[in-house]
């Protein structure tokens, strides 16, 4: 198991991720992240719904020119993800 952590180690200093602004061809995998999301909070909040729902609009964010949605790549593969909007000021 140690060897793993050097292997582990290793490979995280020799390849580097590769952040980008998402794309609509993204939306399958962050749409599996974000059930995998839901899922993970489910058990700790009674109230969310079962089965696939959504806390918002990917897609939306996606073609917004209000917001931002990234993705971080290894080896083509999607790893992480995040967004920003802008919104108006409430006050």
């Amino acid at each position: 198991m140690e060897d793993r952590g050097r292997y582990e180690l290793l490979v995280m200093k020799t390849v580097k991720p590769i952040v980008r602004t998402a794309s609509l061809d993204d939306l399958p995998v962050l749409l599996e992240f974000e059930q995998g999301l839901i899922d993970a909070e489910r058990p700790m909040d009674p109230h969310i719904q079962s089965g696939n729902i959504s806390y918002y609009s990917i897609e939306g964010f996606i073609r917004s020119n209000n917001s931002e949605v990234i993705v971080a790549t290894l080896n083509d593969e999607i790893v992480a993800s995040g967004y920003a909007r802008i919104l108006d000021d409430k006050h």
